[in-house]
């Protein structure tokens, strides 16, 4: 059930689902400054997914009592949690959409161009990205996705060492992401 709103302090979070068929799919990471758990807290259903810190990660936990306190003394709290939960839906609508339409190469360069972007003035920040991760995010096969990370390697436009993966050409990532 609800377990409270959670508040990324510092680090990355990564929110994991797996499927009815067993299949591990990534939803989303979150930075500083994101939150999550909120959807529980408004209508009581059970957490949609697992958190998991994709690197050292602080949380700010508001406890499920306090959340539904907060939300019942004060509607301008509930609001701003309503709103807060629009633009979540918003964003993943507009994931789907790209999810839907881009071709493999472009997803994975919009996920890395997001990534890294989000993380250009501390890349040492930049989440452990497996080929898997990658994959579950982009909704490609690991195999595919080791695919087009080899070629973006070759391109000059990443680095790749031990799980991470690094930015070398962020503007051409964010070109190709976008075409």
């Amino acid at each position: 059930g609800p377990s409270g709103l959670y508040l990324v302090m510092a680090g990355e979070i990564g929110l994991e689902q797996v499927s009815s068929g067993g299949k591990f799919t990534f939803y989303v990471s979150h930075g500083p400054g994101e939150a999550f758990g909120m959807l529980s807290e408004l209508d009581g259903s059970p957490r949609f997914s697992d958190a998991r810190a994709l690197s050292d990660a602080t949380l700010l936990n508001l406890p499920h009592a306090e959340c539904q306190e907060l939300m019942r003394r004060h509607p301008a709290a509930r609001d701003a949690f309503v709103a807060f939960i629009c633009e979540n839906l918003h964003t993943t609508l507009a994931m789907l959409v790209e999810h839907h339409s881009a071709p493999p190469r472009q997803q994975v360069a919009g996920i890395l161009a997001s990534i890294f972007g989000r993380n250009a003035g501390h890349p040492q920040d930049v989440p452990k990205l497996t080929h898997e991760t990658l994959a579950a995010m982009a909704g490609i096969s690991r195999q595919t996705a080791a695919k087009i990370l080899r070629e973006l390697r070759d391109q000059g436009l990443i680095e790749m060492q031990y799980g991470k993966v690094r930015p070398r050409d962020l503007a051409r990532l964010q070109d190709i992401a976008r075409h």
